[in-house]
């Protein structure tokens, strides 16, 4: 965890107390002291520091930072992509690396090849799948949430939503494992 990622929900003037896995990691991993600063995102905010004003280092473990936060958001990533809905176990990790990414929006889709059952796992629940995108974030020390759109039908989304998206972008690219270029020969032909 390279950033501690609050909600502004839970901010309450300039601090916020945390209870839960970031005031663990506050306390065993970086063994903050009072005084001491770490870094600090508001999701979907500003970036800045939060300087320890309390800590309780047995368990339940707490700490109180005073946060200064910057008003400077960084601007909208420009990378979508658009993901046949994989196994659950594989999903979680695949949310955490695009997240890390910068990938601004994930477009969930049915497919052939993809098991109707996956549909209800409780990871789709946008509690769960948050909570993974959150640690990619806490990888990358940023705060765009990324946006997760699911679409249970594949002929709607390719006739109906993507010839409205597409036209958002100036590159679109289909990854396959067959796929005879490189992501670099790719994006050159189009300059070239």
């Amino acid at each position: 965890m390279n950033i501690i990622l609050v909600t502004e929900d839970e901010i309450s003037g300039h601090s916020v107390t945390l209870t839960d896995h970031r005031a663990a990691h506050i306390v065993k991993v970086l063994q903050s002291e009072e005084g001491d600063t770490v870094r600090v995102g508001v999701i979907d905010g500003g970036r800045g520091i939060g300087r320890v004003m309390a800590v309780n280092k047995t368990r339940p473990y707490s700490v109180r930072l005073g946060l200064q936060i910057g008003s400077n958001i960084a601007p909208a990533p420009e990378i979508d992509l658009i993901l046949a809905l994989p196994r659950p176990i594989m999903l979680k990790r695949i949310l955490s690396q695009v997240a890390a990414l910068g990938v601004g929006r994930i477009y969930l889709i049915h497919a052939s090849r993809v098991e109707k059952s996956f549909w209800e796992a409780s990871l789709l629940t946008e509690t769960e799948y948050r909570d993974h995108l959150r640690q990619g974030l806490e990888q990358a020390i940023d705060t765009r949430m990324p946006q997760v759109e699911m679409h249970r039908r594949f002929k709607p989304f390719v006739e109906d939503i993507l010839p409205a998206i597409g036209k958002d972008y100036r590159f679109k690219l289909l990854a396959h494992p067959g796929g005879e270029a490189t992501l670099s020969e790719s994006l050159s032909k189009d300059q070239g």
